[in-house]
């Protein structure tokens, strides 16, 4: 058996497709299922959405509809501070949330800012973490697969943040499009 990822592959990095892993550990060519188990419904299927697979796939979670809100806005530095005020109100903690920049250049300015009141992690760094809640900074340089990737992080709710002006410019792929 291997477990392999392609859907989280960076567009700086080099993968190997099915076929190829199959040849290099002397196996049939694999028919691929993957089951869900981490990311809520609403999340899953909106990656389903953007994403096209190859393969099965599928989550025996239930649909709940407030797990997952992509906010799409002009100003995101004050949607993530009106969304931060929000989640503490609702009494969230600290270790609960975790905001994922996927443009590591904006890491270190929401740090000084936001630092205090949420973890801040850049995704490239943040592979194979989970958290209950995930704050998508999607702003400034990335590609689908990072989004991708951070919304997969989420184990109970995603809130994206979208600047419009990225939107209007169609740099959101196929996130813009649904």
């Amino acid at each position: 058996i291997a477990f392999c990822d392609q859907t989280q592959l960076f567009g700086y990095e080099v993968g190997a497709t099915q076929s190829e892993v199959a040849t290099i550990i002397g196996a049939d060519d694999p028919y691929v299922l993957s089951v869900n188990l981490r990311s809520p419904r609403s999340v899953f299927d909106r990656i389903v959405e953007v994403q096209a697979a190859n393969y099965q796939r599928f989550s025996p979670r239930p649909f709940l509809p407030d797990t997952l809100e992509e906010i799409v806005t002009e100003e995101p530095k004050n949607a993530l501070e009106e969304l931060l005020n929000r989640l503490e109100a609702e009494g969230v903690s600290f270790e609960d949330t975790c905001l994922l920049c996927l443009d590591a250049a904006w890491k270190e300015d929401l740090k000084a800012a936001y630092g205090n009141r949420i973890r801040i992690e850049y995704i490239g760094k943040f592979r194979g973490i989970e958290c209950p809640i995930a704050i998508v900074w999607a702003y400034g340089r990335f590609d689908e697969a990072a989004l991708v990737c951070a919304y997969s992080r989420a184990t109970t709710k995603c809130i994206s943040i979208f600047d419009l002006a990225m939107l209007y410019k169609g740099y959101l792929g196929k996130f813009g499009e649904c």
